[in-house]
């Protein structure tokens, strides 16, 4: 007992020469100036997060959602409940203050992780390993990912901050247990299978006193508003409760807990009931979503019971290995099932090692366990996002490293010493180059003088340059929609309605959605599917959208504005009338159509169409030759009028040869048609063939049979 808290407290009882190891040394050194390493800590995070600071809003959506979630809440006009509610509520008041301050929304997210570094120092101070201690607290404050993630406005940063207040209280509430009852009651209390430290630590069922009550009541407070800044939250009200009742069998502080949580809950649905209108809890919304095959399309159906283990599968492939990997510093180029399998190897490994687990890690490892199962089975695989998971990432370092360094040979705990010293130094190296890369002193510098899109990648300077052209022209009674509202909304200062799925693949259905939303611009751009890379692939719903009543349509867009020459950004207004076949504004129409859909067969010939007639064959030969690989491509035959434009663009670029092969081929396959005799009879008389004459005079008596008819 007394070597084991010795490991935790840095007070070494060892041998003189084991006294005398670096690792040795280093633990007694950090145990005694844990507040100076902290703050040291937290200065290096503050430094970084400085240095990586970017004004702008992120490209991500979300963030946004969350700055304008909390202004319409300021305004009465919505309560946030889609994404989590606190983080809205909490910036209400600065937005209605200072306005969108985005900047300083940032420099607040950053203060929430430096909280949560001072918190989790505090927490877990003399109950874990030293070495753990220090390096789990040094890579999550370096860690490229958490530093880019510290200056932004999306929830995590509060959530960090809160999940640290849930572990700094639960182990509050366990010192005030301890004060009051025995420890060799707790002992006795324990599950036989967890004997070990875990039970020796373990405070009694005995509990009460006002202290006592106070934290009970801090901590259901503090997994409450977990809850309401992310829904996963409610994971930990599962581990917390769990926890209590397997270790030492605490009903009455399970019980407590879940009271004070249960009460603040009910508090808050009947705020929501009254003031707003609402019901239900914070997640029924989008737990109907996430239990979809497909987020965006709930005709795809539900997953079963396979589906959920096969995304649960997916999910720690990707997260437990590529994310992880990014958040050491030691990034890989795809997910990796062998590092997959080693990570999740040592994390039940060292669950059944000797001595016990203590109850420190056995609660963390409850938490853990609760709160990415949670994540795993609810969170699409497609979102693949880094920061679902990394808000665990100090919890994870503390878990394992203080779990491997309480193996019971002495030989092998000083090896794993050294090891976890060398890891964590080549992670905070790594991590240190990943941060350095991303300084770019020039972007902030713009960013701060005013300029909102340096730095921006082509595709999202277009877009937001769209919007913000939108803002100041376009009046705000007038229904603008696009893909990305919620950016679009910040830089141009209006509302944007958004379209984040293809409405129906029926022109129809379309074009009935577009009517009953009274949509008359909408903002289409070529944003990266993989925004650090340019590809052929991009977010193409507004494209699909227009496309399928393009087909039935052509002529249904105008180009307004355009941004942007390589990733454009195109502002159409949308026209339900048709304007005269023959004008510049109908061929203008097509021309923007085809700017979304260029595979539109049909604009492709009307275009192919007005060439002709403004005498410029080579233009109607590009027209043709497009729509009509589009014909073959599907293996159709392409239809007689395009075939006919083919062989009048040829003919009138001089070469009759050519013309006159496609003139037959349409004679063949068409011979009602007057017209393809006609054209065909010209071809040979320009050849002086003298079948000519014939098929001329072919062409003219069906032409006059059909007008007696």
């Amino acid at each position: 007992m007394g070597r084991e808290r010795a490991r935790r407290t840095g007070k070494i009882a060892h041998s003189a020469s084991s006294a005398s190891t670096i690792p040795s040394r280093a633990q007694g050194y950090i145990a005694q100036h844990w507040l100076g390493i902290t703050l040291a800590i937290m200065g290096l995070h503050l430094i970084l997060a400085l240095l990586l600071f970017d004004p702008k809003v992120s490209i991500g959506g979300d963030d946004s959602w969350y700055v304008l979630a909390a202004k319409d809440f300021w305004d009465g006009l919505a309560y946030p409940g889609w994404h989590g509610a606190l983080y809205p509520i909490v910036l209400s008041p600065l937005v209605a203050i200072f306005g969108m301050a985005i900047p300083l929304f940032k420099v607040i997210s950053i203060c929430f992780v430096l909280g949560s570094i001072f918190l989790l120092s505090r927490a877990f101070r003399g109950k874990i390993h030293p070495l753990a201690w220090l390096g789990g607290l040094l890579i999550y404050a370096v860690s490229t990912p958490v530093v880019v993630l510290s200056g932004t406005t999306y929830s995590e940063p509060l959530f960090l901050l809160l999940q640290a207040w849930v572990f700094y209280a639960l182990f509050k509430v366990e010192e005030s247990e301890k004060r009051l009852a025995p420890i060799a009651t707790a002992a006795a209390n324990a599950p036989q299978a967890l004997k070990g430290n875990a039970s020796v630590d373990c405070p009694s069922t005995t509990a009460g006193g006002r202290e006592w009550w106070l934290r009970i009541l801090w901590l259901g407070l503090a997994i409450f508003l977990l809850s309401m800044v992310r829904n996963v939250g409610y994971g930990a009200l599962i581990a917390v409760v769990a926890y209590l009742l397997v270790f030492g069998k605490r009903w009455r502080a399970a019980l407590a807990t879940f009271g004070v949580f249960a009460v603040l809950q009910v508090l808050l649905s009947l705020y929501k009931r009254l003031v707003w209108g609402s019901t239900g809890v914070s997640f029924a919304g989008q737990w109907e979503h996430m239990m979809q095959i497909d987020f965006y399309n709930a005709s795809a159906g539900h997953e079963d019971l396979k589906g959920l283990i096969i995304r649960f599968v997916e999910n720690c492939h990707q997260y437990l290995s590529y994310h992880l990997m990014q958040l050491l510093g030691l990034p890989t180029k795809q997910p990796s099932w062998a590092i997959m399998v080693v990570v999740i190897a040592l994390l039940l490994i060292v669950l059944f090692r000797k001595p016990r687990l203590s109850r420190t890690l056995w609660f963390t490892a409850f938490y853990l366990a609760s709160m990415l199962g949670i994540t795993f089975i609810t969170q699409q695989v497609a979102w693949n996002q880094i920061r679902l998971v990394l808000v665990f990432l100090p919890l994870l370092l503390f878990y394992l490293y203080d779990a491997l360094l309480g193996v019971k040979s002495q030989a092998m705990q000083t090896v794993l010493r050294y090891a976890i010293i060398a890891f964590s130094g080549i992670s905070a190296i790594g991590n240190l180059a990943g941060d350095l890369k991303q300084v770019h002193p020039e972007v902030l510098h713009a960013n701060l003088s005013g300029d909102r899109y340096k730095g921006l990648t082509p595709d999202w300077d277009s877009y937001l340059r769209t919007c913000a052209w939108v803002g100041e022209h376009i009046p705000d009674s007038v229904v603008v929609a696009c893909r990305k509202p919620n950016n679009a909304r910040i830089y141009g200062d209006r509302p944007f309605f958004g379209i984040f799925k293809v409405p129906s693949y029926n022109a129809d259905t379309v074009r009935m959605f577009l009517d009953s939303n009274r949509i008359d611009y909408v903002v289409v751009g070529h944003l990266r599917k993989y925004t650090e890379q340019r590809t052929s692939e991009y977010i193409n719903t507004m494209h699909i959208t227009l496309a399928v009543v393009l087909r039935y349509k052509p002529d249904l867009l105008e180009l307004v504005h355009a941004e942007g020459r390589d990733e454009p950004t195109y502002l159409f207004r949308l026209h339900r009338e048709t304007p005269d076949p023959s004008s510049p504004a109908y061929r203008a129409r097509l021309e923007a159509g085809l700017m979304v859909d260029p595979e539109n067969a049909e604009a492709l010939h009307k275009l192919g169409m007005f060439s002709i007639d403004e005498g410029d064959p080579n233009a109607a030969y590009t027209y043709a030759e497009r729509a009509i690989r589009l014909y073959q491509r599907e293996k159709v035959e392409p239809p007689y009028p395009l075939m006919e434009l083919l062989g009048i663009a040829l003919y009138g670029k001089g070469d009759v040869k050519s013309a006159a092969n496609v003139f037959r081929k349409i004679a063949d396959e068409h011979p009602e048609q007057p017209n393809a005799w006609r054209n065909l009879g010209l071809a040979y008389q320009k050849l002086g063939r003298p079948e000519g004459k014939e098929y001329l005079a072919k062409a003219e008596r069906m032409r006059q049979e059909r007008e007696r008819q």
